[in-house]
């Protein structure tokens, strides 16, 4: 437990100062010709998804989903938990949490967000992404 204390109390840390936001998303893009033309366009959707850490016998995990076959790009893809931006929704900061909710049955009472990272465009389904970090106590 010690460890993840120590974790979460570095990452939250890390988490105020300036993010490195298209810098570091340009040097892990794909370098494909093709997926480098897409831009954000008037069509762009919202959307967050949950950086979830948790602790589990001395050791620090973040749960991943597995996207259902669909007729679509992100057809069973492995994924952080989350989805599209709702007119419900108060910020995108909850609509990581609702998506949380559903797709792996979070309690919002069991979490803290520590913070968010820089939004992140996808291309191919032409939406931008807000990461949310959070800790499971």
């Amino acid at each position: 437990m010690k460890s993840f204390d120590f974790f979460i109390e570095k990452l939250t840390n890390q988490l105020q100062k300036s993010l490195p936001g298209e810098t570091a998303h340009q040097i892990m893009q794909n370098s494909s010709k093709t997926r480098l033309n897409f831009k954000p366009n008037e069509q762009t959707r919202k959307s967050a998804v949950l950086i979830l850490f948790y602790p589990f016998e001395d050791e620090i995990y973040l749960p991943l989903i597995l996207r259902p076959p669909y007729d679509g790009v992100h057809s069973a893809q492995i994924a952080f938990p989350g989805g599209r931006y709702e007119p419900t929704d108060e910020s995108l900061i909850r609509t990581a949490l609702r998506e949380a909710k559903e797709e792996i049955g979070l309690e919002i009472t069991d979490i803290k967000v520590l913070g968010t990272l820089t939004e992140l465009f996808i291309g191919p389904s032409n939406f931008k992404v807000l990461p949310v970090t959070q800790k499971r106590s």
